[in-house]
Protein backbone atom coordinates (compact mmCIF):
# COMPACT_ATOMS: atom_id res chain seq x y z
CA UNK A 1 0.00 0.00 0.00
CA UNK A 2 2.72 2.45 0.98
CA UNK A 3 4.76 1.53 -2.06
CA UNK A 4 1.82 2.26 -4.38
CA UNK A 5 1.25 5.63 -2.70
CA UNK A 6 4.94 6.48 -3.07
CA UNK A 7 4.92 5.47 -6.73
CA UNK A 8 1.80 7.49 -7.47
CA UNK A 9 3.24 10.52 -5.64
CA UNK A 10 6.43 10.22 -7.67
CA UNK A 11 4.47 9.90 -10.92
CA UNK A 12 2.35 12.94 -10.04
CA UNK A 13 5.51 14.96 -9.32
CA UNK A 14 7.03 13.97 -12.66
CA UNK A 15 3.85 14.91 -14.53
CA UNK A 16 3.66 18.23 -12.71
CA UNK A 17 7.30 19.04 -13.50
CA UNK A 18 6.87 17.96 -17.11
CA UNK A 19 3.89 20.28 -17.48
CA UNK A 20 5.89 23.23 -16.17
CA UNK A 21 8.82 22.47 -18.45
CA UNK A 22 6.65 21.79 -21.49
CA UNK A 23 5.35 25.35 -21.57
CA UNK A 24 8.72 26.85 -22.56
CA UNK A 25 10.65 25.03 -25.27
CA UNK A 26 12.84 27.58 -27.04
CA UNK A 27 15.33 24.99 -28.30
CA UNK A 28 12.98 22.07 -28.90
CA UNK A 29 14.21 21.64 -32.46
CA UNK A 30 17.81 21.19 -31.20
CA UNK A 31 17.08 18.47 -28.62
CA UNK A 32 17.83 14.91 -29.78
CA UNK A 33 14.70 12.82 -30.28
CA UNK A 34 15.86 10.11 -27.85
CA UNK A 35 16.72 12.53 -25.01
CA UNK A 36 15.04 11.82 -21.69
CA UNK A 37 16.30 14.92 -19.90
CA UNK A 38 17.58 18.09 -21.54
CA UNK A 39 19.03 21.07 -19.72
CA UNK A 40 19.74 24.23 -21.68
CA UNK A 41 21.52 27.38 -20.60
CA UNK A 42 21.13 30.65 -22.45
CA UNK A 43 23.75 32.41 -20.39
CA UNK A 44 23.63 35.59 -18.38
CA UNK A 45 24.46 38.01 -21.18
CA UNK A 46 20.88 38.56 -22.28
CA UNK A 47 18.41 37.53 -19.61
CA UNK A 48 15.52 39.23 -21.36
CA UNK A 49 13.08 41.94 -20.36
CA UNK A 50 10.85 39.68 -18.27
CA UNK A 51 13.73 38.66 -15.99
CA UNK A 52 13.95 42.10 -14.37
CA UNK A 53 10.37 41.83 -13.08
CA UNK A 54 10.40 38.08 -12.37
CA UNK A 55 9.91 36.41 -9.02
CA UNK A 56 13.08 34.41 -9.66
CA UNK A 57 15.20 37.60 -9.72
CA UNK A 58 13.51 38.83 -6.54
CA UNK A 59 14.23 35.55 -4.76
CA UNK A 60 17.86 35.58 -5.89
CA UNK A 61 18.31 39.18 -4.76
CA UNK A 62 16.70 38.50 -1.38
CA UNK A 63 18.57 35.27 -0.71
CA UNK A 64 22.03 36.76 -1.23
CA UNK A 65 23.37 33.58 -2.82
CA UNK A 66 26.85 34.95 -3.66
CA UNK A 67 27.50 35.76 0.00
CA UNK A 68 26.57 32.20 0.96
CA UNK A 69 29.07 30.79 -1.52
CA UNK A 70 31.77 33.26 -0.43
CA UNK A 71 31.48 32.10 3.18
CA UNK A 72 30.52 28.43 2.93
CA UNK A 73 32.68 27.34 0.01
CA UNK A 74 36.02 28.25 1.65
CA UNK A 75 34.92 26.53 4.86
CA UNK A 76 33.95 23.42 2.90
CA UNK A 77 37.28 23.37 1.04
CA UNK A 78 39.16 23.80 4.31
CA UNK A 79 37.33 20.82 5.85
CA UNK A 80 37.97 18.65 2.81
CA UNK A 81 41.68 19.48 2.88
CA UNK A 82 41.99 18.44 6.57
Amino acid sequence: MRRNRLASSFAFTIVLCAHCVARAQPLADLVPADAIIYVGWVGTGSMGAKYETSHFKAVLDASNVPAVFETLLPQFVQRVEE
